[in-house]
This record gives structure tokens, sequence and C-alpha cells, in this order.
């Protein structure tokens, strides 16, 4: 199916994708972090529902918050749908030093979904190299296979 060379050529192409991912996500978790340990916390109120996923009926809650006055304003990560229950109020995380960098404060926004987001890259890197290197060892679907 490939050529030696290519073979070589997709799977440094395909590491080098994956590290410069892997980087980008160290850097965005530590920043995280690093904002969960020096932020400070303040509550948010859901001003609007901006339309995330039209199909399937997706909803991203707009939350405005207030620091010394100001007024600043997110669109959390968290999607709800039109049956969901929506809170009113969610606590906000925010860096004293830029107010306008803050997330929702829960485990899920900070970690959860950059976490399993890195899983899923991972699995997809890894069934990858293993289709370019080590075929044998992974199901194929070919023309005599009943679920081709």
């Amino acid at each position: 199916m490939f050529e030696p060379w290519s073979r070589y050529a997709a799977a440094l192409f395909l590491l080098f994708v994956y590290l410069l991912y892997l980087y980008k996500s160290c850097v965005l978790l530590r920043k995280r972090y690093q904002l969960q340990r020096n932020g400070l916390r303040t509550t948010g109120y859901v001003v609007a529902l901006p339309l995330f996923d039209a199909q399937e009926s997706l909803y991203n809650p707009q939350i405005k918050y207030v620091v010394a006055g100001q007024s600043y304003s997110l669109v959390a990560i968290l999607r709800y749908t039109p049956s969901d229950k929506i809170p009113r109020v969610f606590p906000i995380l925010y860096d004293p030093a830029n107010p306008g960098r803050a997330e929702v404060d829960s485990w899920w926004t900070l970690y959860g979904a950059k976490l399993l987001e890195l899983a899923g890259f991972s699995f997809a890197a890894t069934i990858l190299l293993l289709q370019l290197f080590a075929p044998s060892l992974l199901p194929s679907l070919g023309p005599n296979d009943p679920a081709y």
C-alpha cells in the first residue's frame, strides 16, 4: 500500500503534529492550573444562550461577571440542550492581573474537557501509527468481509 519511505514520512508528520498538539495542551493545562491556584473567585450570571450547534440544538451559556466595577463576559465551554436545566449562576475564576481571562470554576471546564480531548487525539494517533506499521494487528475491512 505505502512505499517504506512514505510510511516513515507519514509517521514523522503525525509525530510532529501530535507533539505540537501535546505541547499546546500542556501549556493550556498549566495556565488553567495557575489560574486555579492564583485566581480569584466571583459569581457570574447567564445573560444569553448562543447556539453552538443548530443540528443538535446545543447552547453555550454566555456569562457576565463584574470585577472592581468593570463588566466582563465569557462563553462557557459547557454545552446544554433545551431540555436541560441551565443554571442561572456560575462560579467564575479570574486572573487578578487580567480579569478578562476567566473560566467557569469547575473541574470539567478547567481540566476534564481538555484531558478527554487529549486522550481521544492520542488514541487516534496510535491507531494511525498501527495502521501504517502493523496493519496485521488491526482488523481490516476488505471486500470479503461481511461488515464491509
